[in-house]
């Protein structure tokens, strides 16, 4: 499987995927609404892969982040969701917030995503709810989820705490605003991550 493709971006605006420019090929991606709000206006972005195999084919699904693609590896394994309910269910919220709607029993907003019912929903929830529970206290052993090789030349304690924040339900650009607002070298992610929520007032 590809670990992540790397090049430009192109946002095919009538369809919910992307196409992945590197070395000259293209190769499509299906996205969820979250990640091509993420990409949207980038040229170049690094966008992190699933190869689905099916009788219907090889299909690549993109993210824009590591953590939307562990919270959609999480929901395939719930019986009757699929990649493309995954990605529906993605489609609702950012990543962070859909571990929330997991964690606090709401079926009502996991029920909002298309093909998913209530009964599919409750799945989900009694599925799920220890993995995400231990996915929201990631900060520890679990921080490698927010790893991104695009920040290979920025410290990579401030680039786990971005990654971090917009796992939270944060936008990038305030993520990385607060992260730059109290980094320092020789802090770790995990004290970054308490400065820039209490920059914010959280």
């Amino acid at each position: 499987m590809f670990e992540y493709l790397k090049g430009k971006v192109f946002i095919n605006d009538n369809d919910s995927s992307i196409v992945v420019e590197c070395g000259g090929v293209g190769y499509l991606l299906n996205c969820s609404l979250n990640t091509i709000a993420e990409l949207r206006g980038k040229e170049d972005a690094t966008v992190y892969t699933y190869m689905s195999v099916s009788d219907n084919g090889i299909s690549l699904y993109g993210f824009a982040g590591k953590m939307e693609r562990e919270v959609f590896l999480s929901l395939i394994t719930v019986p009757k969701v699929g990649a493309r309910s995954a990605v529906q269910i993605l489609s609702l919220d950012t990543p962070g917030n859909i571990v929330s709607y997991v964690l606090s029993k709401d079926i009502k907003a996991i029920s909002k995503a298309s093909g998913i019912g209530k009964k599919t929903a409750e799945t989900i929830i009694v599925t799920l709810y220890d993995k995400f529970e231990k996915l929201a206290l990631f900060f520890g052993s679990e921080e490698e989820y927010y790893y991104s090789p695009a920040d290979e030349t920025e410290n990579t304690s401030a680039s786990d705490a971005v990654e971090a924040l917009v796992a939270l339900g944060f936008d990038m650009t305030t993520a990385k605003k607060a992260v730059n607002s109290v980094k320092d070298e020789n802090m770790t992610s995990e004290e970054i991550l308490a400065l820039a929520l209490g920059k914010m007032g959280i």
